[in-house]
């Protein structure tokens, strides 16, 4: 009996053909437009030499072709773009007579048929590479998986987060150790779901656990998955679970996973179809993995309430953690972690730089060390100070630098933005426990007309209504100072508090949320009535908000006067500047 022969792949005996015969194609399109042009030329006018000469004499000749070697003599006459030919005398001094009958002569190499095609494929050189580019990036052809990498991450360069890293370690322990989850029982965790904002580490844990564990590491972005062409999302899914497979024990992350997990919304049109075969691929290839496969898939998301739930159910991705925003102590481990291999002053105190950076990532912050090496590199000092630190926090902050000068604004208009500050530091001052830190009259190079800068005492993450009430009365409190400045005529305020407002509505959205009058709902998920609804109770609160604002500025005139004419004589003030103008130390004897 024969030995059963092993079907033949229809894809492996195809791609070869493909592979060759897409050059072949091209190579065919360029002959036949070359070879017409080669084999269909006009054929010359041929004279005598005499008559050559003739012409010569009468000034009829505009330029010759010289060739050596070849028994013809090309040459054209004035005015007539016909090529003519002659015999080629082969005798000397015939090119200083052309030149000096006023010919111009022009010598060539020695001219054959392959030299002519050679020259036509060049001209049309750059329409192959197109056409080769063109075929590069049809359907399918655009996608490819990078090859795996081994990265030298490890969970010491995680810092912050120390609960979540202690599960991270378990996890590694098992990829490195599965023989003991087998021997309790236990299954293998295939899937890890970090949740969180940019920049708070989704991308650094898994690289730190592929790192830990010595494996080979795949990182892709969702986006990369998704095609116009159906079909080619779902081929792009298997192509790289099938090589993480392969390459096994390994880690596959892919970024932004929302992009492909988004829940289904049954549309049936093409790009509907594509994300369902998609999702439906990174499915079938999660579930598809054994405990001794071992491939474990991590994604990461900003919004995990988009993805869909068969996407997110136990036995799929079994871990889920939401990475927020450091705390102070994770801060300042952060700020010591990425502080190695900087020269740093000792007087930086990472303690109270931490205390300062509420609402920095981990990203954040590693980017305002990195940002402060380059001030003190600019600057050529020998270690990177606090001040260094600052002016980069600065600069973050504000996305650009505080200018030099005012520029091109004129004394009403700088006038007007003195206020506009003052009302925002005297506000800061008096409704909220925050420190201010810099108030200037300076525009930014990001637009900005001029900063009040301030910073918490600590971090807060349940903050009261009364909290986010002060929020929106320091936003407003600029253009109630201009408000003020111009006796309460609403036509005169200029629109300087056009990003004020922006942030002020999305603080008033959190409020009327927590509306015990308009019964603690979120009208938001009702649909246009919701949205209406939740409209009125916001522009309610804002009017009451925007009153109380202005009528604590009129109270507070003789402090906003005091800080704006303060701003017209220095520009900037330092935030100790501003807290003495404020709250002027008592003179001996006073109460």
């Amino acid at each position: 009996m024969e030995p059963s022969k092993k079907p033949r792949d229809k894809k492996k005996f195809w791609k070869p053909l493909l592979f060759a015969g897409i050059p072949a194609a091209a190579a065919a399109i360029v002959l036949a437009i070359v070879l017409p042009i080669v084999l269909n030329r006009p054929e010359p006018e041929e004279v005598t030499y005499q008559e050559f000469s003739s012409l010569v004499e009468q000034g009829q000749v505009e330029r010759v072709e010289y060739t050596a070697g070849d028994p013809k003599l090309p040459f054209y006459r004035v005015d007539d773009e016909t090529e003519y030919v002659t015999d080629n005398p082969k005798v000397e001094g015939f090119k200083e007579r052309m030149l000096l009958a006023g010919v111009e002569f022009e010598e060539k190499p020695t001219s054959t048929f392959w030299n002519s095609l050679l020259s036509i494929f060049l001209t049309y050189l750059p329409f192959l590479f197109f056409a080769v580019l063109l075929l590069r990036f049809l359907p399918g052809r655009g996608f490819s998986v990078e090859a795996a990498t081994r990265p030298d991450t490890t969970f010491d360069d995680v810092a912050g987060l120390d609960e979540i890293k202690e599960d991270m370690k378990v996890i590694a322990e098992t990829i490195k150790n599965p023989k003991l989850c087998q021997e309790l029982g236990a299954h293998i965790t295939k899937g890890v779901l970090l949740e969180g904002e940019p920049g708070n580490g989704k991308t650094l844990f898994a690289r730190a656990l592929a790192g830990e564990t010595g494996v080979s590491f795949y990182s892709v972005n969702a986006s990369e998955f998704i095609e116009m062409y159906a079909g080619l999302g779902a081929s792009r899914v298997r192509k790289l679970f099938k090589e993480a497979k392969e390459h096994a024990p390994s880690v596959v992350f892919i970024d932004e996973l929302d992009a492909i997990g988004a829940k289904r919304d049954g549309s049936t049109d093409g790009a509907g179809r594509e994300y369902t075969q998609s999702l439906n691929a990174l499915l079938s290839a999660i579930d598809g993995f054994e405990d001794s496969d071992g491939v474990l898939v991590i994604g990461a998301t900003n919004r995990a309430e988009d993805l869909d739930p068969a996407l997110v159910r136990p036995g799929r991705f079994d871990k889920q953690f939401v990475l927020t925003l450091p705390d102070c102590q994770a801060r300042e481990q952060i700020l010591r972690l990425h502080a190695r291999g900087k020269k740093i002053s000792p007087q930086v105190d990472f303690a109270e730089l931490a205390k300062d950076t509420v609402g920095f990532s981990g990203a954040a912050l590693e980017v305002l060390l990195n940002e402060a090496a380059m001030q003190a590199l600019i600057q050529k000092a020998p270690e990177i100070t606090l001040e260094h630190i600052e002016q980069a926090s600065m600069q973050m902050l504000l996305k650009g630098h505080i200018k030099k000068g005012i520029g091109n604004r004129n004394q009403t208009e700088h006038t007007v933005v003195c206020y506009h500050e003052a009302g925002h530091t005297v506000a800061t001052a008096y409704l909220t426990d925050h420190a201010l830190r810099r108030v200037t009259v300076l525009p930014t190079t990001s637009g900005a007309g001029g900063v009040t800068m301030s910073a918490p005492p600590s971090d807060k993450m349940l903050p009261k209504l009364e909290d986010l009430r002060s929020r929106v009365m320091v936003l407003y409190a600029g253009r109630a100072a201009e408000y003020w400045l111009c006796g309460g005529k609403e036509a005169q305020v200029t629109t300087g508090a056009a990003e004020d407002v922006r942030a002020a509505t999305e603080v008033i959205q959190q409020i009327a949320m927590f509306s015990e009058e308009a019964g603690l709902l979120d009208y938001r998920e009702f649909g246009l009535a919701g949205q209406k609804k939740m409209m009125e109770r916001c522009q309610a609160l804002s009017q009451e908000l925007w009153k109380e604002t202005v009528e604590f500025i009129q109270a507070h005139a003789q402090q906003v006067e005091a800080v704006a004419k303060a701003l017209l004589e220095k520009d900037t003030l330092t935030g100790e500047e501003a807290e003495a103008l404020l709250h002027p130390p008592k003179l001996e004897g006073e109460a």
